[in-house]
């Protein structure tokens, strides 16, 4: 047994209700009064007052051998270690294409010459400047193309006029 729900047309008619909140007004146009410290802020008072104690609190914990306060005072002490990119050594020949410096690059990395991270820091910059290459490229012949154009029996108008006539 199936019984048929009628749904009314769906019509231009047919108006939606009102939204609780209206696109681009805002609820608050003045926005939060002056002086108000919120939570954060408060919390951070808390703490900006008591902050000599804390720090003597973790200190005498770190020195009793409370290790997650030894590690929180020298994470504090002394910042993580950071990775730092060391100077390599390999014969790159900057007078070949810039694929053929590519090729260079991975024989590098297959002789044990060149870590992968080196290698990729170093492909990504060739990629970059393929890049740059690419877009003098471009822009040296479409300066041309724009002098040629200028140069022609029509000369720059006429091409301008000949679009306005098929318009």
């Amino acid at each position: 047994m199936t019984t048929n729900v009628e749904q009314p047309p769906a019509t231009a008619d047919t108006k939606k209700p009102p939204h609780r909140f209206q696109k681009g007004v805002s609820g608050n146009p003045k926005g939060r009064a002056p002086g108000i410290i919120d939570r954060r802020q408060k919390i951070a008072q808390v703490f900006e007052a008591a902050a000599a104690e804390i720090a003597e609190a973790v200190r005498d914990a770190a020195r009793k051998g409370d290790m997650q306060a030894c590690t929180l005072v020298l994470s504090r002490l002394s910042p993580p270690l950071r990775p730092r990119a060391e100077r390599v050594h390999f014969d790159l020949d900057v007078t070949k294409p810039l694929a053929a410096q590519a090729a260079q690059v991975l024989a590098a990395v297959a002789t044990g010459q060149l870590d992968t991270d080196s290698a990729q820091t170093v492909l990504t910059c060739l990629g970059t400047y393929a890049a740059l290459v690419q877009a003098d490229d471009v822009q040296a012949r479409l300066a041309a193309l724009e002098r040629a154009a200028a140069g022609s029996t029509n000369g720059a108008r006429g091409g301008v006029l000949e679009m306005e006539k098929m318009q």
